[in-house]
Formats: C-alpha cells, sequence, structure tokens
C-alpha cells in the first residue's frame, strides 16, 4: 500500500508528451474580419523552459484563400513574455473559417521540437460580393446591356429581359382612336 501511495506521489513528476514549454499568457478570441481587409492582432507567449528560445515564430493551419504575416520573437529568455503580433487577410468568400496557430522554435528538447499548444479561434469573414449580372432589354427602340463585376471570382449569372412588343402594340390601338375622338369632339364643340 504504501508503495502505491509513493507511485501516485511521484505521478506529476512524469513528464509526457504534451509537456510544452511554451505556453498562452493572451490569444486572440473569435473575430470579424472585412473579405480583402487586414486585421492586426497578436498572442501574448511565455517561455516555461529552463532555457532560452530563439527564434519563435507561429505556425498555423489556416483555409486556402487566408494569408497571415507574423514577426518572429528573436529571444524570449526562461519565465519570460512576449507579445508575437500577426495579421490576418482573408480572401475567401462570407463564413465563418477556423484557424489554428501555434508558437515554435527550431530548437529541440530530446529530439521534440519546443512549441506552444495549438489553439483555434474563429474568423467571420463578410463583405464579399461575387456577381456578374447582365440585364438585356431588347424593343424597337434601343437596346441596353449592363455588366457589373464586384470581385476576381468569375461566377456569371445571366437574365434575358425582353419586352413584349404584342402588348404595346394593342394599348396603341386603343390609345390612338381615343385622341382622334377626342379631337372631334373639340371640333364639333368649338365650331358652333
Amino acid at each position: 500500500m504504501k508503495y502505491l501511495i509513493i507511485i501516485l506521489l511521484m505521478l506529476p513528476l512524469v513528464s509526457s508528451a504534451e509537456d510544452y514549454k511554451i505556453k498562452y499568457f493572451f490569444y486572440p478570441k473569435d473575430m470579424t474580419i472585412k473579405y480583402g481587409e487586414t486585421n492586426d492582432t497578436f498572442t501574448i507567449i511565455q517561455n516555461l523552459h529552463n532555457e532560452t528560445l530563439y527564434n519563435v515564430e507561429l505556425k498555423y493551419q489556416l483555409p486556402k484563400g487566408f494569408v497571415i504575416n507574423q514577426k518572429i520573437i528573436e529571444e524570449l529568455e526562461p519565465n519570460q513574455r512576449k507579445s508575437l503580433r500577426f495579421n490576418i487577410t482573408p480572401n475567401v468568400p462570407n463564413g465563418v473559417y477556423n484557424i489554428t496557430i501555434w508558437a515554435e522554435t527550431s530548437q529541440t528538447i530530446s529530439g521534440t521540437k519546443v512549441s506552444s499548444p495549438k489553439y483555434t479561434f474563429k474568423v467571420n469573414v463578410h463583405g464579399y460580393v461575387n456577381a456578374t449580372t447582365t440585364i438585356q432589354t431588347n424593343s424597337t427602340l434601343k437596346t441596353t446591356t449592363i455588366n457589373s463585376t464586384f470581385t476576381q471570382f468569375n461566377k456569371t449569372t445571366t437574365t434575358d429581359v425582353v419586352k413584349d412588343q404584342g402588348k404595346t402594340t394593342n394599348k396603341l390601338f386603343f390609345i390612338i382612336p381615343a385622341i382622334i375622338v377626342i379631337i372631334l369632339i373639340g371640333f364639333v364643340l368649338f365650331s358652333r
């Protein structure tokens, strides 16, 4: 029984694969970004290792169409906290996307790279307009074509609008005789 207690007391001292040497002190929250605009953000990391870490950079997994630019922390001493700045630019359609980041250095401990845990946050992209519109009006007087393209993504939708000439002609048959009748009544009334 006393051996079991000793083993249980020693369990926290056993290192595991999840023994990270860099931890987050602050990380970005979920964010909303307009299509094509850049959002500057940062994370604050802390060196939990007993040696100075060099060239700590942000690693990431992100959907196609996102761009991340970042700075590198050249030196992070033991227990020191520093911010790691980066910016995100989405060039994707409207929607909610997951971005996963982690801090990492090229240094290794027992063959494993020194890194932080992975952290995933959501980016809500809005303001994306994807439309090619063609409006065509055909009549005996003129033809008008309007084309509008708002983005570099081409997804064409065409709608033809044609004026029904049969109905217009039928209306003229009623209007012209009515005008002639009014003019004749006017001549008859004023000629007396």
